[in-house]
């Protein structure tokens, strides 16, 4: 993750239409400069600049442009274009005094002795200065400094990896836990209706803004242990800044940490990194009860332990035979709360048949198995 920025990469995994990527990455760093958390609001074909103006610490009231230029286009040749954007953004937006332009090409440096600027920048920087704007740049060597900052590595690699990148990284592993959650079933259909057993997930909502760091969901086989959680996550769904990844107990059984992940360039390092910032993170454990059949089941708790010491927050769903057991080996300096799913009581099963009338079987045993919610 660490390699350096690659223009020529750039360029060639936005062959097709490169501005609007440099403009996307502009307005990342911009935000990131200015401490932007939730992004800047910005108008359709928003007028000589990117995004509204932002109101800087320092009392400043600042706007962007990206400028992305192919490789034959001569700086000097664009200096009435930005003087342009300048003059449009002093008349426009009111109280602005900055504007900074993020630019993919290298200024040509004077052959004045006595200058290290060309004479167009010192033009475009005059007119600015002139209409009480200062200008300032973001060249190439801007760009590469901010992007060799930690928290923007995985921008980095979304912008400059002509590979697959950190963002399909992001993406398979979305697409594993959509995956898992597209085989769990909280319904059953029925005469074209569904029937649905409400589970309560109170607990889960209380977990997620507590200090506790773990969660164990317990139950019999069948009892809906993960369609409580798939419940959950359905209800949670529209808040986008929480990150949440979910494996199954026999994903975490591997010879070896890297072997983990689904990605031949990342590993659980750069899962760690990527997601570091994210003020909610939420890892999934589906059937734990599987580690007791694991056939490594010492890198099954070292890469738990990992998610742990990394501040996340771990949702565990486990037959209750062997939850004691599970937390004696791998939670013993966690502390953790707990939630029981009851097993579908006879009483249940009889509200549902007033409610959807189908054939109860009388003979108890049967019933018994129908109180099972393995969903089909």
């Amino acid at each position: 993750m660490n390699r350096p920025v690659d223009w020529k990469a750039f360029e060639y995994k936005f062959s097709t239409d490169p501005r609007p990527a440099f403009e996307g990455l502009a307005y990342i760093l911009f935000c990131y400069e200015f401490k932007q958390t939730y992004g800047i609001f910005r108008y359709y074909n928003q007028p000589y600049i990117e995004t509204q103006p932002a109101n800087t610490a320092d009392g400043h009231k600042v706007g962007f442009q990206a400028k992305y230029y192919d490789a034959g286009t001569q700086m000097s040749s664009k200096e009435q274009d930005l003087k342009d954007a300048i003059k449009g953004a002093k008349n426009k937006y009111a109280g602005i005094d900055r504007i900074i332009f993020y630019i993919n090409k290298e200024f040509s440096a004077s052959s004045a002795k006595d200058k290290d600027k060309p004479e167009y920048q010192l033009h475009i920087e005059k007119y600015g200065a002139d209409l009480g704007i200062e200008i300032q740049w973001r060249g190439q060597s801007h760009i590469e400094k901010m992007l060799a900052e930690e928290e923007l590595k995985y921008v980095k690699n979304m912008y400059f990896n002509a590979k697959d990148g950190i963002d399909r990284f992001h993406e398979n592993l979305i697409n594993h836990k959509n995956s898992i959650l597209k085989h769990i079933h909280s319904t059953i259909q029925y005469n074209e209706k569904e029937v649905k057993i409400s589970q309560d997930y109170q607990k889960l909502t209380d977990f997620q803004e507590s200090d506790t760091q773990v969660m164990i969901i317990h139950g019999a086989a069948g009892a809906g242990k993960s369609a409580t959680v798939k419940d959950f996550l359905e209800a949670e769904k529209n808040q986008k800044e929480k990150i949440t990844l979910m494996f199954s107990a026999s994903d975490l059984d591997v010879k070896e940490e890297n072997l983990f992940l689904y990605d031949g360039n990342y590993g659980l390092q750069d899962l760690f990194g990527l997601y570091k910032n994210e003020e909610h993170r939420l890892c999934i454990i589906d059937s734990a009860e599987k580690y007791c059949t694991a056939k490594y089941p010492e890198v099954f708790g070292d890469i738990l332990q990992q998610f742990l010491d990394h501040g996340w927050k771990i949702l565990i769903t486990i037959r209750s035979f062997y939850k004691d057991s599970f937390c004696n080996t791998f939670l013993k300096n966690a502390t953790y709360s707990e939630q029981e799913i009851p097993k579908l009581k006879k009483e249940t099963l009889t509200q549902i048949n007033n409610q959807y009338p189908f054939v109860l079987p009388a003979d108890p045993k049967v019933q018994d198995l129908l109180c099972n919610l393995f969903y089909y």
